[in-house]
């Protein structure tokens, strides 16, 4: 998985807890602007955006000027890591100039997604994680449905992961903040694309009722 390879590249380990990759970014694609000719804006605000250019993905600085490269639209190979220029984006959320993103790795009957919380106008990552916080077993496939960021990097998501060796599936609310990596919910209740951050207060719809937790 990737959240074992990546220890290497950003001093990961295990479940990827909470981390500040200062430097991680790659450097800025040559040519590429804000509002770069022939781009597709895929979000963007008054302090930054995110755009899809070629075949890969890029953040942008408003203020500064920076441009981060933070995937691809093809599956990396697992053990590459997420924003080394490979990796397929999924979801993107900007929250200032914080963009919080899912990018997926694939092997052999597998594939795994990381999110990752990155300050554009440094460059730097401010937490990343597994998105697969509770296993279902091997041969698994991980997809990120909806996804949050906080203005200082916290992150919460909820995915739906499917295991082709125990043909079990699962869905589950997960954050990752100051406090590190925690499962919030679980269950196959849980509506899929309802998740909202309102301040620090997280919500989302399980069976019909309203849940919430906070991210700090």
């Amino acid at each position: 998985m990737i959240g074992m390879k990546l220890a290497a590249t950003c001093a990961l380990a295990g479940s990827l807890t909470a981390t500040a990759c200062a430097g991680s970014s790659p450097p800025a694609a040559a040519g590429v602007r804000c509002n770069a000719a022939h781009a597709r804006v895929v979000a963007s605000d008054s302090r930054a955006a995110v755009l899809e250019l070629g075949h890969s993905y890029y953040g942008c600085s408003k203020r500064s000027g920076r441009r981060t490269e933070l995937g691809g639209d093809r599956c990396l190979s697992l053990g590459r890591a997420p924003g080394s220029g490979g990796g397929s984006v999924g979801l993107v959320r900007l929250r200032g100039p914080v963009v919080g993103y899912a990018v997926s790795a694939c092997g052999v009957d597998t594939s795994d997604t990381v999110l990752t919380a990155r300050d554009l106008d440094r460059g730097t990552v401010i937490r990343q994680g597994s998105a697969n916080l509770r296993p279902v077993g091997p041969e698994s496939f991980p997809s990120v449905t909806a996804l949050v960021v906080s203005h200082d990097g916290g992150l919460a998501w909820i995915s739906v992961t499917h295991s082709i060796g125990t043909h079990r599936s699962s869905t589950e609310v997960d954050r990752l903040d100051s406090r590190g990596s925690a499962n919030l919910d679980t269950g196959s209740g849980i509506d899929t694309r309802a998740l909202t951050l309102s301040g620090t207060t997280l919500a989302w719809r399980d069976g019909g009722a309203r849940r919430s937790s906070d991210l700090r």
